[in-house]
């Protein structure tokens, strides 16, 4: 690493993650942040499956775009089969063309077109598999991030804001249902119409906040474990408005993609190589990948929770960030 990479990671650490202590007694707490990534968020089930499985709590949950979806998901009470069996029930069906839309804006008339989906069938989909919970009812910690598409903010929302402290450029919420969240967080721009929450415009959190760290280690976390599925490498170029619409934010929000991970313990990257954003018909491959890539990753997640917990009480800390 060139001495310049090391002060820019350096400076990029105090700026995100300040340092606390903290008291003697208190329990670890493990986080999970999820990646947006389409189709491939699926990884995230089986990335879950095997922490359960093995014994990892996952004590908060984070997510952006398709992680978001399988964040609100576990928050909201659902097992690993029955999130698969959700992410099975997803197909074209669900991409609800706006054509009345595309038409207003051929016309020049009315609202002008945000997204060429409405993404209300998604929205519908999600409320009824998260039974309409609100956010402040999630079973677990959750934060999920969305953009503000006139503002420009990264807007989270949180089931629980108690000691959060906006910033500005940083708004947090806690209205609203699970779904409502979601469906902001998944609204990939140009390919999903903006969603609205507290008079704002708002469209996938991946543009600017893909894997949500920081929060989390607002939140109390302890160790963050983060899910990158934004180094995917395309086995063929990305072809049709919506599959041109995903990977344009991925290229956006690659970059900072080194620089939100930076605080997480353990960076898990499954290899996702070839699969398409939405290729629905792998995402029995895409759980498969994910668990796998887990399952490599469990040695240096436990090793960083022994490393943890064997520090003196009072030598201990807690990364930590304002919001």
């Amino acid at each position: 690493m060139s001495r310049n990479r090391a002060l820019n990671l350096r400076a990029a650490r105090r700026i995100v993650c300040r340092e606390k202590a903290y008291g003697e007694g208190e329990p670890m707490k493990v986080g999970l942040a999820l990646s947006g990534g389409g189709v491939k968020g699926a990884a995230h089930i089986g990335v879950l499956r095997c922490f359960i499985e093995h014994g990892i709590p996952v004590d908060l949950v984070s997510g952006a775009s398709a992680g978001a979806i399988a964040a609100g998901l576990y928050a909201a009470g659902l097992d690993t089969d029955s999130m698969e069996r959700f992410a099975l029930g997803l197909n074209k069906r669900l991409l609800d063309y706006d054509l009345r839309g595309l038409l207003r804006a051929c016309l020049h008339r009315g609202e002008p077109l945000t997204g060429l989906l409405k993404g209300d069938r998604l929205h519908r989909a999600l409320l009824a598999a998260t039974g309409g919970r609100l956010l402040t009812q999630a079973r677990l910690p959750l934060a999920i991030s969305a953009t503000d598409l006139d503002g420009g903010d990264l807007v989270l929302f949180v089931s629980d804001s108690t000691g959060l402290r906006e910033t500005p450029g940083i708004r947090c919420l806690s209205e609203g249902s699970i779904a409502d969240a979601v469906a902001a967080s998944a609204a990939i721009p140009v390919v999903f119409s903006a969603r609205t929450a507290s008079g704002m415009r708002l469209v996938d959190g991946g543009a600017i906040e893909n894997i949500p760290v920081n929060v989390l280690l607002c939140m109390g976390a302890d160790i963050v474990v983060a899910v990158d599925l934004s180094r995917t490498v395309r086995a063929r170029p990305a072809s049709g408005l919506l599959e041109v619409g995903q990977q344009t934010l991925s290229v956006i929000s690659r970059r900072l993609t080194d620089l939100r991970t930076i605080c997480a313990r353990v960076v898990i990257v499954p290899d996702m190589t070839g699969i398409g954003t939405f290729a629905f018909d792998e995402i029995p491959l895409c759980i498969s990948k994910g668990y796998e890539a887990a399952l490599k990753a469990l040695d240096s997640v436990k090793k960083a929770m022994v490393r943890h917990a064997a520090a003196p009480p009072n030598a201990r800390i807690r990364p930590y960030c304002s919001v």
